[in-house]
């Protein structure tokens, strides 16, 4: 499925849960994990955003991300150079600046 999608070129990728216990990347040995942050790293690093969701905080840190939280479906923490307001703005389509 991640090479269809990455077929496409999107400039957004949204990945949910992509390692968590009962998807098959994270039964595949520590190498094929490796592998699979080594391309997400690669693939922002070339300008394409990655979105991930998921419960593993270490993943987010191993990819060096920004990191934003949800408690009970609530922003409960923002990167400082986001604001909740920025977001808001952004996931209705339009700009806080504009």
């Amino acid at each position: 499925a991640l090479a269809r999608a990455l077929a496409c070129r999107p400039e957004i990728l949204l990945l949910d849960e992509p390692v968590a216990n009962d998807e098959p990347v994270a039964n595949v040995d520590r190498v094929s994990a490796a592998l699979f942050e080594s391309l997400v790293v690669s693939l922002a690093g070339d300008g394409m955003t990655v979105v991930i969701s998921s419960h593993d905080e270490r993943l987010g840190e191993r990819l060096g991300a920004k990191m934003i939280y949800l408690e009970d479906g609530m922003l409960s923490s923002v990167p400082e150079e986001f604001s909740s307001a920025d977001l808001l703005h952004d996931a209705e389509g339009s700009h806080a600046n504009s």
